[in-house]
């Protein structure tokens, strides 16, 4: 597997390392480590290097010289062309745009399979090109390379709703959740100011439960709630924390029956907005919104063996595992499905119900489809699914084997009270336990729509 460094995360490193460029060296030495350890190919871009020389001076520019000389060079000779000429428009040889977008084009042609960067703008820029899924913040690409190669014990994160005020004010994640030059009155009033108001926090712990590894604060305001701190400490891989946390907030908004939700962040902290567009949602005019009523487009139902509907969904189980099973786990929002029967022709936007095929045999919940893709090689997979993986990559060789339908789908619903096979069958859904996926006649979706409301 190939991975494209960005300089940042190099001048992290070593003795000379910054910490200001906000790379956490730990992190990066990790990724190092394991990337190494497992084969993985680390790559430079030839233009990083003369950027090194108006950064670096003297023994420490040499110094870093030296540790790129390290890493392979991807092609420069790559044209901007392979992108739309409305897309990146014609930069100057040697400025920012330049640059980014020839890191970019490396992507696009599958020189390497994953670019690697903390900068907010090769985020914001690879998300307008379509190639969001294959540039990764430093902590997801640790935690990709632990998914795909670690035969270790999962990590299972999980959410809990305590009082702002219990935690305490000396917590590494509010040192980790500004830099020195943000600690100012400001944000040191902004947590003061929750703590006297007594609002709720959602976090994630550690397995040291004096750790909170993540945490989410919304607060009720007169215009509607709105998210006043969303962060990740590193090295926890933000994608998975982030959507997991993203998920309490939703769920939270569905409860009180909240239309919309805001949230801020300090300059250059922009990684809610890249989560929150990642599992679908866009920047838009609200006066242009049009909602599509869910089951109204095709909706097909999806068998998955207990193994795989334990590996999707961990917390639709009705008892925890006597012996853990060791792979990653699936993405709290957004989750991806390899079949390898034969498949209908599922297009985005089409409804998925998953279906339990043993042990109670039930619909347990819902999604909506956001991809597809027929596959015909594991690397191929892997970049189509970027960080929001469930399968190690052993796994997805063996799925290779008969070019797999991938369904990458957004999870709108889990059903409190799934729908047994013994009702479906009565309203027509099913005429037995489904082996393959199914389409739903329109006469049955009026009855599931109805039983959705309740559930």
């Amino acid at each position: 597997m190939k991975f494209l460094v960005d300089t940042d995360i190099i001048l992290s490193l070593g003795p000379w390392g910054d910490e200001d460029l906000g790379v956490h060296p730990y992190s990066a030495a990790c990724f190092h480590r394991l990337a190494k350890k497992y084969g993985c190919t680390l790559f430079v871009h030839p233009l990083s290097l003369e950027t090194v020389g108006l950064r670096c001076q003297g023994d420490r520019e040499t110094q870093i010289k030296e540790q790129m000389a390290a890493y392979d060079r991807v092609d420069d000779t790559v044209p901007l062309s392979v992108f739309e000429q409305d897309q990146v428009g014609f930069p100057k040889k040697g400025s920012v745009d330049y640059l980014e977008n020839a890191f970019l084009a490396a992507v696009k042609t599958d020189g390497v399979d994953f670019l690697v960067t903390e900068k907010p703008s090769l985020h914001a820029r690879a998300g307008r090109l379509g190639l969001s899924t294959r540039v990764l913040f430093l902590s997801d690409a640790l935690g990709l390379v632990k998914d795909l190669f670690e035969i270790t014990a999962p990590d299972r994160p999980r959410v809990e709703e305590i009082c702002f005020s219990l935690i305490r004010e000396q917590n590494s994640i509010f040192w980790t959740m500004a830099s020195p030059k943000e600690q100012d009155n400001t944000f040191k009033a902004l947590l003061a100011r929750l703590r006297k108001e007594q609002v709720n926090a959602f976090v994630i712990r550690d397995g040291d439960k004096s750790l909170i590894a993540g945490i989410c604060v919304v607060e009720q305001t007169l215009e509607g709630p709105a998210i006043r701190l969303f962060h990740v400490a590193d090295p926890y891989p933000f994608s998975r924390y982030g959507a997991l946390l993203l998920k309490a907030v939703f769920d939270r908004a569905t409860v009180h029956g909240d239309e919309q939700i805001r949230f801020s962040a300090f300059p250059g902290h922009n990684k809610i907005a890249e989560l929150v567009q990642s599992v679908g949602f866009k920047w838009t005019d609200p006066m242009s919104i049009q909602v599509t009523p869910l089951m109204d487009n095709n909706t097909w139902v999806l068998p998955l063996t207990p193994l795989f509907h334990g590996t999707l969904f961990p917390e639709l189980e009705m008892q925890l595992p006597l012996f853990p099973y060791f792979g990653p786990q699936g993405n709290a929002m957004e989750r991806v499905c390899l079949v390898n029967t034969p498949a209908p022709e599922i297009t985005p936007g089409d409804t998925l119900l998953i279906f339990r095929t043993q042990g109670p045999c039930a619909i347990t919940a819902m999604g909506v489809v956001k991809e597809t893709l027929v596959a015909t090689s594991p690397l191929g997979i892997v970049r189509f699914l970027g960080t929001r993986t469930a399968w190690s990559y052993s796994e997805i060789v063996r799925f290779c084997r008969k070019s797999p339908l991938v369904i990458k789908f957004v999870q709108v619903k889990t059903l409190g009270k799934p729908l047994g096979l013994a009702d479906l069958k009565t309203q027509g859904v099913l005429k037995g336990r489904p082996r393959k996926i199914m389409g739903v006649n329109n006469e049955a979706k009026a009855w599931l729509k109805e039983k959705f409301k309740g559930r």
